[in-house]
This record gives C-alpha cells, structure tokens and sequence, in this order.
C-alpha cells in the first residue's frame, strides 16, 4: 500500500487501510498498549497499538521511538468509538 493519507483528511478512510507520514509528537505506554501522538503539516492523531494485535518486534520498536523521529506507518483507520 503506497497511498499516503494527510491526518486532516483520515475520517474519510474509515475502515480502510492507509498510510500516514508524519513525526513523533509524543508517546505513553501503559504495558500492553502504545499511543503515539503522530503530526503532520495539516494536523495530530493518536495512533494505539495493542500488544496483542501487532507483531511483539513491531510493539517493541515502538516502544523506542523517540520524540521527532519520523515514522511511516500503514493500518486500518479506525474512528473514536466512545
């Protein structure tokens, strides 16, 4: 999947995989989950990953970023369901 997504324009792609670019804005972990605060040009969204859903070399490597490293990342846009 090659086709990148601006944060601004993510609720469009609800369901649907998507790539987003952007930097590190900030990070918390709470043992099994990650979020990560990820900006771009038009805008911030927190990304989560669940221990239990992702590959444990991916859910690690996460939990090493850094602040302002840029990251690529590819999922499934999924809206606030609260």
């Amino acid at each position: 999947m090659d086709r990148q997504v601006y944060i601004r324009d993510i609720a469009a792609e609800d369901g649907r995989e998507a790539v987003l670019r952007g930097w590190l804005y900030g990070k918390r972990s709470s043992g099994k989950l990650h979020f990560l605060q990820v900006r771009d040009g038009t805008g911030l969204i927190q990304c989560v990953l669940s221990k239990k859903e992702v590959p444990e070399a991916a859910f690690a490597a996460a939990g090493g970023l850094g602040g302002g490293a840029r990251q690529g990342r590819e999922g499934s846009a999924q809206p606030d369901r609260l």
